[in-house]
């Protein structure tokens, strides 16, 4: 892929499919209008995951041969297997997904762990993964051509999936925030490095085997209080906790 060591690398990892929760055309598209000096001299975009429409990545081929993108944006068709070797070789990860039925997303915790500065939009549980300002940047995102008036509605009368998929067209991201923190973080080598540290960091202390099972200990604990919890329930829970504990360790 012929990276400079003055380029920096955007990783989106996510399905390749025109139902994906992610719009990669308007990321392309998005990318074509950054200052020359950026797209053509200062970064690449890396798009991969597993491909579930041959026809779309096409699709997405010919997009960037038209915009004559070919040596700044990489498609590449890979495993969860590969993630983490994709993360080592990149230097921000991007998760723009606006989907309706993200949470969280356990890829950005992973890419954290990797070190990478992280942009996100602010959909979902996404905001209470990463701190913003710390250890990368949420892009706002808006609706836009929806009638919640007439949600219920289409709920009724439209298969999940169909509704779901017209929720997800009128999410649309502010791209001027995404510019505005691709051309910081693209300049500022200094701030990725303090991004990753915290990001690191931030993954050691919440989500690791040992911590996330302490806090889901506590939490089941204080359900004494502010739910009654019994204690047969509240001993069952710590068993299981325990069991899972003993799984994972053996997994390993």
């Amino acid at each position: 892929m012929g990276v400079s060591e003055n380029e920096t690398v955007f990783l989106s990892f996510s399905r390749i499919q025109e139902s994906t929760k992610t719009d990669y055309l308007g990321l392309i598209n998005f990318f074509h209008t950054l200052p020359d000096k950026i797209k053509n001299e200062r970064c690449q975009l890396w798009i991969a995951g597993n491909v579930f429409s041959q026809d779309f990545l096409n699709i997405l081929q010919s997009k960037i041969s038209n915009l004559g993108l070919e040596k700044r944006i990489s498609l590449l068709p890979s495993t969860i297997y590969d993630r983490h070797l994709l993360m080592s070789a990149s230097d921000v990860f991007l998760h723009l997904s606006v989907g309706i039925q993200e949470t969280c997303s356990r890829v950005i915790i992973e890419a954290m762990a990797n070190g990478l500065p992280v942009i996100t939009s602010d959909w979902a549980g996404f905001p209470d993964i990463v701190d913003h300002g710390k250890g990368g940047f949420f892009v706002p995102t808006r609706i836009q051509d929806f009638c919640f008036q007439e949600a219920n509605a289409l709920f009724r009368n439209l298969p999940p999936t169909e509704y779901n998929s017209l929720v997800e067209k009128s999410v649309k991201l502010h791209y001027g925030e995404l510019c505005r923190y691709w051309i910081y973080l693209t300049d500022h080598m200094d701030i990725r490095r303090k991004f990753s540290r915290y990001n690191i960091n931030k993954v050691r202390e919440f989500y690791d085997l040992e911590s996330s099972i302490k806090h889901r200990e506590n939490f089941m604990m204080s359900l004494e209080h502010k739910m009654a919890v019994s204690k047969e329930m509240r001993s069952k829970i710590f068993v299981d906790m325990k069991l899972i504990q003993r799984y994972l360790s053996h997994d390993q």
